[in-house]
């Protein structure tokens, strides 16, 4: 069953291509294609917001950097991509 939404009647299927093609219902529609660069910018956007959203590790980050400089902070930062490596190659391979 089918809900018009200019109308409010409720149509059987076969009503429904009827009550389509006399423009009752909208036409059934299709997702929207993506552009090759919206699931990038997603991903970048989402990704973004969660790599700075507050933590145990931001925390350990900002410290280290405080503590013992910027080159110290920035190579604790990326101790996540060296011992995810494995993580991910077994993620992928299996």
């Amino acid at each position: 069953m089918l809900l018009s939404p200019q109308c409010g009647k409720r149509f059987a299927p076969r009503q429904a291509a009827e009550a389509t093609a006399s423009g009752l219902a909208p036409p059934p529609s299709s997702p929207p294609m993506l552009s090759p660069f919206e699931p990038l910018a997603l991903g970048l956007g989402f990704g973004t917001a969660a790599g700075l959203s507050p933590g145990p590790l931001m925390t350990l980050v900002v410290a280290t950097a405080l503590d013992r400089g910027a080159a110290a902070g920035a190579r604790v930062a990326m101790a996540p991509l060296i011992t995810d490596a494995p993580v991910i190659v077994l993620a992928v391979w299996i």
